[in-house]
């Protein structure tokens, strides 16, 4: 390592509490080198914004995390970054609790947003964007004419299988519905009791 990353590593805010934290992961949790450079990533922004708004670390409490949270990355930051963000500050407060450095009970009050399994597939077009896309393809070439047939082929699709998961789910939840659901089937509409 060189000269100037080693003076660039000790003038890091909180190097003095961090460095032991990441030493504890590697030597007590035995964590791989690329999860604690990770750790130290996420904590870093955090322990500089300390520095710049002047507070000990032996005074933070829930409060400080959650302005930080709030002010400092709110808009920024997505939920999955949040997370991880909240766990690698949970598992610093739980250490630096047991060391002395802050109040107890500070891991535990931080609160990770909900990340949802599917939260990051695509939504599918805007049905004003689907219209247009139809709409588009109104010319009487041999391209044009295919692109419109697959297009309202996807549309129709679409449309008939949203109702049929609609209908579903209506019968499955016991709602009692005012006229049978309409489903396509071989160009004729079938009725599904």
């Amino acid at each position: 390592m060189s000269k100037s990353m080693l003076t660039e590593r000790k003038s890091l805010p909180y190097n003095d509490h961090l460095q032991p934290f990441l030493t504890f992961l590697k030597l007590e949790r035995g964590f791989a080198d690329a999860t604690i450079v990770n750790r130290e990533r996420s904590l870093n922004p955090f322990l500089g914004w300390l520095v710049a708004q002047d507070v000990p670390l032996s005074t933070v409490s829930p409060v400080t995390i959650t302005k930080y949270f709030t002010n400092a990355v709110a808009g920024r930051w997505k939920r999955t970054t949040i997370s991880f963000h909240v766990y690698s500050l949970r598992s610093f407060f739980r250490y630096a609790s047991s060391r002395g450095w802050c109040a107890a009970g500070i891991a535990e009050s931080i609160d990770a947003p909900r990340v949802y399994t599917h939260e990051n597939l695509p939504q599918g077009p805007a049905w004003e964007d689907v219209k247009k896309l139809v709409t588009s393809v109104n010319g009487t070439s041999p391209v044009q004419i295919r692109s419109r047939c697959a297009i309202r082929f996807a549309r129709s699709t679409a449309c008939a299988l949203a109702k049929s998961v609609a209908c579903v789910l209506r019968t499955s939840i016991g709602l009692k519905r005012e006229s049978p659901c309409a489903v396509p089937n071989r160009g004729k509409p079938k009725l599904i009791p």
